[in-house]
Parts: structure tokens; C-alpha cells; sequence
């Protein structure tokens, strides 16, 4: 048999290394052109995700600068991208007998449960259709669920209540006028070490109610043992305003608080506490939202103390 040259068996090799090689080339290419395609979708993907949540502020902002009420509703679009929309109700949404407030404290910090309802004006009212609170026992709970009770951060609260037993009773009518409002204060710590020296009231293990569960509880409270006869229980004494909850010895970790309020032979209401706000901002396919609760306005802490003379203040 005659043997082929040797060049006949090589003349594939060059092609074969020329395939080869622009497959490697495609291959480097179109992995490049993934990566890139990958980077500028997540790219774009953050810069929306980062204009929703912007888009999504806004809309709160824009709500508390109109001081919107409830059932306020409004669709602001911010520019060709990314528009915003807010609802304002108000919180709790229907009249109910328990209120965890979403806003926790650390000591010296307080927050406010309100027993009379708020008009649209700001007075306050129990007219109208608007609920007061009638009731005569109440539980006031607090501390994150196993919050230890024998340390130097176990939170402590005093409870300022708030009420008129005038002829006029403030929450009966709407005269607003508070030169008839008395408070009567609480105090109640779980840490059995301080009570010695504090003299606080020791407190009645843990508590929940939906959705709150909370380490500390005042137990219950009866009011007919602090409200003045003027205020007959069977209306809830007509009398109450509002309660005052400070926290105290928790400098370093906030603690939520929640309030139930109760009659001995049946259920009684709390009125809205404030609003919520609630704001969508979108952005391309983002979608970011921010809930935001406005209580209403309150005198500053610092009244919740003051000095009274007859005479001229000197140092």
C-alpha cells in the first residue's frame, strides 16, 4: 500500500485550532456580556428599590406637612419613574379595648394613651358619635416578653391618669377647658431589690393581648378605689381624659407598653389614639413601603412637673 504524505494528515489541524480558539473567545464574551447585563440589571435595580423608599418618604412627608386626617388619600407622582401613594387612618382603626403602642421608651421617656376622642379640629370630644372611654378597671402592661425582672435595666413605670370631675366634665362635653383636671398617679416596679427604696408597687406577672405579649403587668387596676364619687362608675365616671405611662431604669433598651381597659360587667372602648399613615413608593418594578404613626399632640413632659408659689420664684 502506498503511504499519503505526511501534510495530508495535518491539513485539519490548523482549522481545529482556529475553531478552538474562537469558541474560547465566545465563550469570554458572552460571559462578559452576562456579567454586564447582570450588573446593570441590579444596578438598576438599587437605584429604583432606593427611589421607592424615597418616593415612599415622601408621601409621609407630604401627609404630616398637610397634617392629613383619616381617610386622606393621595397619589403624588415625583417624576416619569416613580410615583407615591398614602392612606391616613386612624389608629387603632375601630374602637376597641386594647392599644399597643407602637412607639416603645426608655426611661424618662413617656407615652400617651388617650380616653377621650379627638374632633377634627383637635378638641376634645365625645360628640358627635365619637367614642369615650367608660370604664372602670384598667391593665396597663409593658417590657418585651422575657425581659428579666432582676436587673439593673428592669423597667420600671409610673402611671400619670389624667381626669375632670366638674360639672363640665371634659369628657362629656367639649368645653376644653382644663382648669378642672386632677391626675392621680401610680408607680409599679418588678425588681423586688428597688421596691425597698423606691416604694413602688409590685406587679402582677406577665400579660398579652393581641397582638402584645409583655413581660410586666400592673394587674388590674380598679378606678372606683381613686375617682372621685362624682364620677359614677356606670358611665366609666364620665371623667377620665388620659393616662400618662413614663418609663423608668431602662436607659439602655426601649420597651413597648400597652394599655386594656375594661368594666367589671362588660367590655368598654378606647378612642383613636392617633394616625397611621401608610406610603407606597414605586419606582420601575420596586415597590417600597413606610407606615408611620402620628399620636396626637400632647403637652411637652416637662409640665408633667412645675412649681407653684405664691410669691416670687428666688434662687
Amino acid at each position: 500500500m502506498r503511504n499519503l504524505p505526511k501534510y495530508k494528515y495535518q491539513s485539519g489541524q490548523a482549522l481545529l485550532v482556529v475553531v478552538l480558539i474562537m469558541a474560547v473567545a465566545l465563550v469570554v464574551v458572552l460571559s462578559i456580556a452576562s456579567r454586564s447585563t447582570t450588573d446593570i440589571s441590579k444596578t438598576t435595580y438599587d437605584q429604583n428599590a432606593l427611589r421607592a423608599f424615597s418616593a415612599a418618604e415622601a408621601g409621609i412627608e407630604d401627609a404630616l406637612l398637610k397634617n392629613s386626617g383619616a381617610g386622606a388619600t393621595s397619589t403624588v407622582n415625583i417624576d416619569t419613574n416613580a410615583n407615591v401613594s398614602y392612606t391616613s387612618v386612624v389608629a387603632p382603626a375601630t374602637s376597641t379595648d386594647t392599644f399597643n403602642h407602637p412607639g416603645p421608651i426608655v426611661s424618662g421617656q413617656s407615652r400617651t394613651f388617650w380616653f377621650v376622642s379627638h374632633g377634627g379640629d383637635g378638641s376634645l370630644t365625645c360628640s358627635g358619635g365619637l367614642p369615650c372611654t367608660r370604664a372602670n378597671q384598667m391593665e396597663v402592661c409593658w417590657g418585651a416578653s422575657g425581659t428579666a425582672d432582676n436587673t439593673p435595666q428592669t423597667p420600671a413605670i409610673e402611671l400619670t391618669m389624667y381626669y375632670d370631675d366638674s360639672v363640665g366634665k371634659l369628657s362629656t362635653a367639649s368645653p376644653n377647658n382644663y382648669q378642672s383636671v386632677k391626675t392621680y398617679r401610680f408607680a409599679y416596679d418588678p425588681q423586688a431589690g428597688r421596691r425597698g427604696s423606691n416604694s413602688f408597687s409590685s406587679t402582677s406577672g406577665s400579660c398579652s393581648f393581641n397582638p402584645g405579649s409583655y413581660a410586666f403587668s400592673t394587674g388590674t387596676i380598679n378606678l372606683n378605689s381613686y375617682l372621685p364619687a362624682s364620677c359614677p362608675t356606670t358611665a366609666g365616671g364620665g371623667c377620665l381624659v388620659m393616662l400618662k405611662v413614663r418609663a423608668l431604669y431602662n436607659t439602655a433598651t426601649a420597651q413597648s407598653v400597652g394599655l386594656y381597659v375594661h368594666n367589671t360587667s362588660g367590655a368598654a372602648v378606647l378612642p383613636a389614639q392617633g394616625t397611621q399613615v401608610d406610603s407606597t413608593g414605586t419606582a420601575g418594578d420596586s415597590t417600597r413601603k413606610v407606615s408611620v404613626f402620628r399620636s396626637y399632640a400632647e403637652p411637652q413632659s416637662v409640665f408633667d412637673a412645675g412649681v407653684f408659689s405664691l410669691n416670687d420664684l428666688t434662687k
